[in-house]
C-alpha cells in the first residue's frame, strides 16, 4: 500500500513489507523522498532501506512543501 490514506499527518509510521521477489521497481515517485501515492515497500526496496526479503520499514511524513 501507499501513505495515500495517511495524507495530511505527519510523523513516523511503521509498515511490515513482505518478500517482495516478484516485484518490479516501478510506480514509484521520488528518490530519498517519494511521494504518498509511491509504493511503501517497493520504495523501501528502491531506497535500499530492506532487501527483497521484506522487513519492516519506518517512513516519515513531511508537510507538503509550498510552491
Amino acid at each position: 500500500g501507499s501513505a495515500v490514506t495517511l495524507r495530511g499527518q505527519t510523523g513516523r509510521f511503521d509498515f511490515l513489507c513482505p518478500p517482495l521477489n516478484q516485484v518490479t521497481l516501478l510506480g514509484i515517485w521520488g528518490t530519498d523522498i517519494y511521494s504518498d501515492d509511491s509504493p511503501i515497500c517497493v520504495a523501501a526496496l528502491h531506497a535500499g532501506a530492506i532487501s527483497r526479503g521484506g522487513g519492516v520499514v519506518t517512513i516519515q511524513l513531511l508537510p507538503t512543501p509550498s510552491k
